[in-house]
């Protein structure tokens, strides 16, 4: 099933963006289930500066008339360093096609 996803991105002192789009999952998470984003479906770890992170589904919309009809807004994801959170949105464009968005640009 497909759900819409948005994750916001930050390091401890500054907002570097967000990531969002839709991915797939085998069930609809219900708020306060977590969502792993770092770890293959055979539990490989793909991104260790993910595979730790327990993104906690904090809202979940329900969208009328919609290809999408479940949104889902994820806990806020925080980084150590900007080129760490830089990697971070880079994997989720890059493995679950994830629109990375950043106020600067």
């Amino acid at each position: 099933m497909k759900v819409y996803v948005d994750i916001s991105v930050f390091t401890e002192d500054a907002s570097v963006g967000w990531v969002s789009g839709t991915i797939n999952v085998p069930i609809v998470p219900e708020i306060g289930d977590i969502v792993n984003l770092g770890v293959s479906k055979e539990g490989h770890i793909e991104e260790p500066l993910v595979a730790l992170a327990h993104l906690k589904v904090t809202d979940r919309i329900i969208t009328v008339d919609s290809e999408t009809a479940i949104a889902l807004t994820l806990d806020d994801l925080t980084l150590a360093t900007r080129d760490d959170a830089e990697k971070v949105m880079t994997y989720f464009e890059s493995r679950y096609g994830l629109t990375p968005n950043r106020p600067d640009d």
